[in-house]
C-alpha cells in the first residue's frame, strides 16, 4: 500500500552506477520511506546495496503472501487466474522457505534476495554473504528446466561453490550468487526452439549484464575480482551477455556443461580468451550432444579457444559434487587462482543420433 502524497522513487532507470549515486544523496528517512513504501521498486534497482534490496525484497515478499493467503490477491494480481495465483503461492512459499531456513547460517552463509518473481516459473537472485564486501564474488546462471522449485538445489550449488573459493583464497572473503533472473527454457520435444535457440538466452543478457555492473556499482572499496559461471543453457546466456553491448564485466568466464556460447570463438566474449575456462564431463551426454549445433561452437575444441579445466565428475549435473577436483577447479577461479587445466580437443566430435532433449 502507498502512501497518498509520496512521491515514487525517481531511480535512474537501466543504470546501475548512477542509481548507486542516486542513493547515496538521499537522507535515512527518505530512504527508509522508500524502502518501506515502495519495496519492489527498490528491491528490483541493481546498484543499491544489498543489504538494502534484501530488506526491501523481503518486505515485498512478505506482502505479497499476506495478500494472496488473506484472499485479497486480486488487489495484487488483478485479473489472474485461480491456478496462476496458487502458482505464484507456491513460488513465494518456496523462496520463504529458503530465507527461514538461513536466518540462522553462521556469518558468510547468511542469504540476501537481490531479486525475485513471483509469476510463472518464477525468478530468484540470492546472493550467499555479502557481495559488497566480498574480496571474489562468483555468480552462478543455471540452464535448462530451472525454476523456483529448483532454488533449495542452486543454493546448495553455491553453497560448495563459495566453500571451494574460500578454501583457496589464502583468507579473502568470498560471496556466491545464484542468478535466476531469466526465463529458463523447458526441455521439450515439441518446443525445441525453447532449448535450441538463442531466444532466452538474447532476451536474459541485457539483465545479466545490467546485474553485474550492479554488483560492482555497490561494492565497497576495491572492485571485487568477479566470475560469471555458467551452467548448460545458463553458459549460452552467458555468452550473449558476454558478446552484447560492451561485455558482461566479469574478471573470468566459466561454462560447465555447455551446449554453446552463441559464439564461436572466445574472444568473441569481449575479453581476454585466457580467462575464459570450460569444463565438460566426459560422459555428459546433454553438453557432449548438443555443443556445436544451434547454439554456437563447441566451446570445448581448440578452434574455440579458452582453456579446459579438469573434470573429474560424472554426468550433466556433478560438476558440483563434493571433494571433486571439478569443484576445486571453479573455487579456484572464484579466488582468482590458476586452475587444473587439461588439452582443448583438435576437432569436433560427431553428436549422437540419440541425443536427449534439453540442456
Amino acid at each position: 500500500m502507498k502512501a497518498i502524497g509520496v512521491q515514487g522513487p525517481q531511480v535512474p532507470e537501466n543504470d546501475p552506477k548512477a542509481a548507486a549515486e542516486w542513493w547515496k544523496a538521499l537522507s535515512p528517512e527518505e530512504r527508509q520511506t522508500y524502502t518501506t513504501l515502495y519495496p519492489k521498486e527498490i528491491g528490483a534497482t541493481d546498484g543499491l546495496p544489498s543489504d538494502v534490496r534484501d530488506d526491501a525484497n523481503r518486505t515485498a515478499l512478505a506482502q505479497e503472501l499476506n495478500l494472496i493467503q488473506e484472499g485479497n490477491w486480486d488487489e495484487g494480481f488483478p485479473g489472474e487466474s485461480d491456478e496462476t495465483v496458487n502458482r505464484r503461492l507456491n513460488n513465494l512459499e518456496v523462496l520463504n522457505d529458503q530465507l527461514d531456513k538461513a536466518d540462522s547460517a553462521p556469518k558468510g552463509k547468511e542469504l540476501y534476495l537481490l531479486g525475485y518473481d513471483s509469476k510463472d516459473d518464477g525468478r530468484a537472485i540470492i546472493a550467499m554473504g555479502n557481495p559488497d564486501t566480498a574480496a571474489n564474488t562468483g555468480i552462478l546462471v543455471p540452464g535448462t528446466n530451472t525454476d523456483m522449485e529448483a532454488v533449495p538445489g542452486q543454493l546448495s550449488r553455491i553453497d560448495r561453490l563459495q566453500s571451494a573459493a574460500e578454501q583457496q583464497s589464502k583468507g579473502e572473503s568470498v560471496a556466491m550468487i545464484t542468478w535466476l533472473g531469466y526465463d529458463a527454457p523447458e526441455a521439450s520435444l515439441t518446443d525445441f526452439n525453447s532449448v535450441g535457440g538463442t531466444g532466452r538466452a538474447e532476451d536474459a543478457a541485457p539483465d545479466l549484464r545490467q546485474f553485474v555492473a550492479g554488483t560492482h556499482a555497490s561494492h565497497d572499496g576495491s572492485p571485487s575480482h568477479t566470475t560469471v559461471i555458467g551452467h548448460s543453457y545458463g553458459t549460452t546466456v552467458v555468452g550473449a551477455a558476454a558478446s552484447g553491448a560492451n561485455g558482461l564485466g566479469a574478471d573470468d568466464v566459466v561454462a560447465v556443461g555447455s551446449p554453446g556460447m552463441t559464439v564461436d570463438h572466445a574472444s568473441d566474449l569481449q575479453m581476454d580468451p585466457e580467462h575464459v575456462w570450460i569444463g565438460t564431463a566426459e560422459d555428459d551426454s546433454i553438453a557432449n550432444n548438443t555443443a556445436g549445433y544451434t547454439l554456437g561452437r563447441n566451446p570445448t575444441i581448440e578452434m574455440f579457444g579458452g582453456n579446459n579445466i579438469e573434470v573429474d565428475t560424472h554426468g550433466h549435473s556433478g560438476y558440483w559434487d563434493k571433494g571433486s577436483q571439478s569443484l576445486a577447479n571453479q573455487g579456484a577461479i572464484i579466488a582468482g587462482k590458476q586452475p587444473t587445466e587439461v588439452p582443448k580437443k583438435d576437432f569436433d566430435m560427431p553428436p549422437q543420433a540419440d541425443a536427449p532433449p534439453g540442456t
